[in-house]
C-alpha cells in the first residue's frame, strides 16, 4: 500500500509504501504534525472510468478496430494491464494521447482535492 501526504505549510509531498524501511518512523513524524494531510488516491472505479471514457471519446471516433480491442481489454479482471498492453501495441501516438488524457484528469482531480480541502493553488 502507498501512503501520500501533503504538507499544507511547505507544499512538500511525502510518499512511501509498506515496503519502506522507515515507514513507521515517517508515519509517526507526520501523525504528530497538523500541517500534514493525507492525499486520497484515485479509486480504481474512477481510473477505470477514465479508460472507458478515453475509449469512447477519443479512440472510437478515430479508430473503430482499436476501440473494439480496447473494449475487449476492459472486460473482467486484469483490465488495467490489458488496456495498457493493447494501447502500447497500437503505437506511440495512441500511448501519448492516453497519457495526455490521463494527465488532464489527474490535474482536474488534484484541483478538486485542493478545493475540497480548502487549499489554494498558486500557479507560476
Amino acid at each position: 500500500m502507498y501512503y501520500v501526504f501533503f504538507n499544507i505549510q511547505t507544499g512538500e509531498v511525502a510518499r512511501f509504501s509498506d515496503y519502506d524501511d522507515e515507514k513507521e518512523q515517517r508515519l509517526e513524524e507526520i501523525d504528530g504534525d497538523e500541517n500534514w494531510i493525507p492525499v486520497e488516491r484515485i479509486s480504481s472505479h474512477e481510473a477505470y472510468q477514465w479508460m472507458a471514457d478515453f475509449l469512447t471519446d477519443v479512440v472510437a471516433p478515430k479508430d473503430s478496430l482499436l476501440a473494439e480491442k480496447l473494449s475487449i481489454a476492459l472486460m473482467g479482471k486484469g483490465a488495467f494491464r490489458r488496456f495498457k498492453t493493447v494501447l502500447y501495441g497500437a503505437g506511440e501516438s495512441w500511448t501519448q494521447a492516453w497519457y495526455h488524457w490521463k494527465d488532464e484528469h489527474l490535474h482536474a482531480a488534484m484541483r478538486q482535492w485542493f478545493e475540497d480541502n480548502s487549499l489554494t493553488i498558486t500557479e507560476e
